[in-house]
This record gives C-alpha cells, sequence and structure tokens, in this order.
C-alpha cells in the first residue's frame, strides 16, 4: 500500500484515511506519484480547509479531515498537488493580485479534475467556474462564457479583477462555506411557501453569515433587511421636497444601501469608493486560500527553530521542483500513450464494424 509521508496526525484511523485518499489519488492519476511521497501532510487544528505550501508541506482542516470522506478528500489531495505541478506559488509571483491567481488556479485545477473524478468525490466547499456565469454576464455581457481551462491564467486573472467587486461572485464565494450551502433537504411542497416568505434569501443572502462583527457591519450597508425594503421605496418620494434646501443632508440616500437589490451590475460601481466590496473580499479570502506562503507557514508553526527551518525548507523546495517536473514529464507521456491507444481501439471498433456491415451483405 503506498504510504506517504504523514508528520503529524490525530489519530491511526486519520492517517489511515489519508493514506487511502492518496493511494486513489496515484492510481487514477500515476503522474502525480511522485509529488504524493515528496509532500509532507500535517493535520492542523488552525487551517480551515486544505493548503500546501511551495516547500511542500500539506496541511490540512482537523475538522475539514473529519467532514469529508475519503473519496472527498482523494480529491482534496489531488487538487493540492496539482498547484504544485502548476508551480502556483512561483507563478504567483509576477502578480500583484496573488490572491486572484490562487482562485484563478483554484478553478482551473478543479475542471480538470471534474474530468477524472465523478461527483460524489467533490467536496462541499468547492469552486466551480460553471458556477459564476451569472457574475461573468454581468461584468462582461459582450463576452462569451466559456471554460476555465480554455483561458491562460493571466487572462483568468485579468477576468477575475472586475468580478471579485461583483456582488453576485461576493455572495457564492461566501456561500462556499456558509452552512446554508449545504445539500438542501429535501421538504414537503406545503412547507415551501412559508419559507419563502418568512425568508426571501434574495432580500439578504448574507444573513446568518460568517459570525464576524466587522462582517455584519458592512453587509448591513450593502443588504438592508427585507422588513426595510418598504421604507427604502418610500424615501426618494420625499427627497424632492426637502432637496432644495438640504441637499448635504439628502445625500445619504444615494449611498450603495438603497440601491436596490435587483440592479447587480450597478452596485460594485456605486459601493467601490467606499471599499465595501474589498472589505467583504478580505474576509471571505481566507476561507477559499490553499496555497500558503512561508509567512502562514510560520504562522502555523511558531515553535520551529526559523533559521533552521528555512535550511530544510530549501531542501525540500529542490526537491519538490524535480518532482513537479518529472510529473510533468510523466503526464506528457501517459496522456500520449492514452492517446494512441484510444486511437488503436477507435480503429479497431471501426474495423469490426465495417466486417459485420460486410458479412451482413
Amino acid at each position: 500500500m503506498f504510504i506517504t509521508d504523514i508528520k503529524e496526525c490525530p489519530s491511526e484511523a486519520d492517517r489511515e484515511k489519508i493514506n487511502i485518499a492518496m493511494n486513489i489519488v496515484c492510481s487514477e492519476m500515476p503522474y502525480l506519484s511522485g509529488l504524493a511521497t515528496s509532500v509532507r501532510i500535517y493535520v492542523h487544528p488552525g487551517v480551515q480547509t486544505a493548503g500546501v505550501s511551495e516547500n511542500g508541506r500539506l496541511l490540512i482542516g482537523e475538522t475539514f479531515l473529519q467532514e469529508n470522506n475519503i473519496r472527498q478528500m482523494a480529491f482534496t489531495l489531488a487538487h493540492e498537488l496539482f498547484h504544485l505541478l502548476y508551480m502556483t506559488h512561483e507563478r504567483e509571483k509576477g502578480f500583484e493580485d496573488k490572491d486572484l491567481v490562487n482562485i484563478a488556479h483554484d478553478f482551473i485545477i478543479n475542471e480538470e479534475l471534474f474530468q477524472v473524478f465523478p461527483p460524489q468525490y467533490y467536496p462541499r466547499d468547492i469552486l466551480d467556474w460553471s458556477k459564476v456565469k451569472p457574475s461573468f454576464a454581468e461584468c462582461f455581457p459582450k463576452k462569451q462564457w466559456k471554460p476555465a481551462s480554455n483561458f491562460s491564467l493571466e487572462e483568468l486573472v485579468s477576468l477575475l479583477k472586475p468580478m471579485r467587486d461583483n456582488i453576485s461572485f461576493l455572495v457564492y464565494c461566501k456561500n462556499l462555506h456558509s452552512k446554508e450551502s449545504a445539500p438542501p433537504k429535501k421538504e414537503p411542497p406545503k412547507k415551501t411557501p412559508s419559507k419563502k416568505e418568512s425568508k426571501p434569501p434574495v432580500k439578504n443572502p448574507f444573513k446568518g453569515g460568517l459570525g464576524s462583527s466587522s462582517l455584519g457591519s458592512a453587509l448591513s450597508d450593502l443588504f438592508p433587511p427585507a422588513e426595510e425594503s418598504p421604507q427604502a421605496k418610500e424615501t426618494p418620494e420625499e427627497t424632492p421636497a426637502k432637496a432644495p434646501a438640504e441637499v448635504p443632508a439628502e445625500a445619504p440616500v444615494e449611498t450603495p444601501a438603497d440601491v436596490p437589490a435587483g440592479t447587480p451590475s450597478e452596485t460594485p460601481s456605486e459601493a467601490e469608493p467606499n471599499g465595501d466590496q474589498q472589505d467583504l473580499w478580505d474576509i471571505l479570502f481566507p476561507k477559499l486560500n490553499d496555497v500558503f506562503s512561508a509567512e502562514q507557514i510560520r504562522n502555523f508553526f511558531p515553535d520551529e527553530d526559523p533559521e533552521e527551518t528555512e535550511k530544510q525548507e530549501r531542501q525540500f523546495k529542490k526537491q519538490i521542483l524535480e518532482a513537479a517536473a518529472n510529473s510533468s514529464a510523466d503526464r506528457a507521456v501517459q496522456e500520449e500513450y492514452f492517446k494512441k491507444e484510444g486511437d488503436i481501439l477507435d480503429k479497431v471498433k471501426n474495423l469490426s464494424i465495417g466486417q459485420g456491415s460486410s458479412g451482413s451483405n
């Protein structure tokens, strides 16, 4: 059985779970085996989901490990190995918005893994490019949506820049890690109308969110509660009477909080001056980040000697880069082999069909 280097793990059952998951990864994508033997896995309570450093430290959140089964962990481990294969840490150094490089590669990697693993392998909190079509259409009404793998990394990052300030995109990212985003339970049809009346999701998509006071204050500005919507409708009617005498006092009426929820394309441009979208992104991104910097690793392991760790990490980084290069070469060879094998099978199939038809005549 394949044994990966698991440095820290709370139990033998969890260790076995990770080993089996990594076995699945290497059986489905043998070219990742070199990287799989090079990483060092740590189950850490301070990690929200999972992430990897450029030196091959692959961290898995303790709670995340318990909440996901072996198949979902296989998808997660493969995803993190792909970050090393695609050298995300190195490539992000040429970008100003490093967080967008992380997100862009997440979309590309997941799209590739969707071709390998069936849906039962997908973790619940996963970025899916096909799910952000509404946001893409709002930001780029004249562009045609296409799969993430059809874009280069640079192209996808440039697309994500305006999308990051789009309310639909922020709602999607927030819901990934919200309890409300769990697979909905089927309920009797009779109860459906009452739920929609008591809690309309469109009015306040961030309701019951991440439990942060700063987030709550920011969201209250962007998304007024449902019961306040009638007042928002009455306010513009009172404005003309007071506008000539008290223009400065009535100016707050034009703030993003009073922009109707049905006009998302206008919301980012009006909210941009006070940075509400950026504040929300700063809160949401740590939950999506899985490309760990050296500083983050030091924060996860504060008791390690910095000098000794840096010396060891340089050696591990060299090993990871060599493994990534070998994996890329192996992948190209394996893909070429399977392509030729597929071509041969197609020829045999066509030949047998032709002989069958001629025999029948």
